[in-house]
């Protein structure tokens, strides 16, 4: 008996709280495992060593007779062929849809805003676990995703999926970093600034008395030489943390890069994250126009989404 976990399980294995690292070989990918089922007893020490504790739990089934619905378990039916990539062995009997195949299944339940916050999430290089971030390897690159979307095209919603993954970027270390990359830089219809999409966390050389160093900057965008950091209460602790972040700072600019700084404080304020924003563009030299009524409340809402509560 094989287990393929699917939908929200499998994206509560994959993005959710968590004391172990989750990541992908290659060599377990597949898009077809034999002997696919959810009737019989759960393996519930391979689910446990897992930490799938939660119960029910969604399971995906190849063929229509094997839905059910019960207090340990619902059987989602989705008929084969899956795309190559869409599934991935966990342990001998369990296994589970890669987290970009959960989420497109889950998707049509999802507005704008949280399906590109989870495609943040399964570009990202942190994970969470009792309220701390840990650095951890990406689940997938831009390029692997962009690959796997192509060769999905028989899903409802798909190219929804498309265009909004051309609004995410890879590699961010904290969820922070990703709400300030979506809010820049998505279209001004959809409540964003329209600023280019900015780099999360690329390495680039900085100056330290004159010998090149290399840094990683939360936000940059190349063409412009600009980098913008966040300062974050609730990620950035303590003083120590702090001094290190002001010395960052000044050896960005000693190797020629404008810094620019973001904080907590300037999310929750509209004119003040307005005010950094025509900054930005300024410095840029990008157009800056007025947001018609629609667009200031898209802007509106989205800063409350993205900044109102922790994801």
């Amino acid at each position: 008996m094989a287990l393929v976990l699917c939908d929200i399980t499998a994206l509560d294995f994959w993005l959710g709280d968590c004391p172990v690292t989750r990541t992908i070989a290659p060599a377990s990918l597949c898009s077809w495992v034999n002997g696919i089922t959810a009737s019989g007893p759960l393996p519930e020490q391979q689910l446990a060593r897992l930490g799938v504790t939660a119960r029910p739990v969604h399971l995906l089934v190849p063929r229509r007779s094997d839905q059910r619905m019960s207090a340990s378990v619902i059987a989602h039916y989705a008929p084969p062929p899956y795309p190559e990539g869409t599934i991935t062995r966990l342990t001998r009997d369990v296994y589970s849809l890669t987290p970009l195949a959960a989420l497109i299944r889950k998707a049509p339940q999802l507005d704008d805003v949280e399906v590109l916050l989870y495609l943040y999430r399964i570009l990202a290089q942190y994970r969470t676990y009792r309220g701390c971030l840990h650095e951890r390897p990406q689940l997938m690159s831009l390029g692997q995703m962009a690959e796997y979307l192509s060769r999905t095209t028989r899903t409802h919603g798909i190219k929804r999926l498309r265009l909004l993954s051309l609004c995410a970027q890879e590699g961010s270390r904290s969820p922070e970093e990703a709400k300030a990359a979506i809010i820049l830089a998505l279209p001004p219809k959809l409540g964003g600034y329209g600023l280019p999409l900015p780099l999360l966390n690329p390495p680039i050389s900085a100056t330290r008395n004159g010998a090149a160093e290399r840094r990683y900057p939360d936000l940059f965008w190349p063409s412009h030489h600009v980098v913008l950091e966040y300062q974050s209460v609730e990620f950035h602790d303590g003083a120590e943390r702090i001094g290190a972040d002001a010395a960052r700072r000044t050896h960005l600019q000693e190797a020629g890069y404008t810094v620019f700084e973001l904080t907590n404080y300037q999310t929750k304020q509209q004119e003040e994250l307005d005010s950094l924003v025509a900054a930005l563009k300024s410095h840029m030299q990008l157009p800056s126009k007025s947001p018609t009524p629609g667009q200031r409340l898209a802007n509106e809402r989205l800063r409350a989404r993205l900044f109102g509560h922790q994801w």
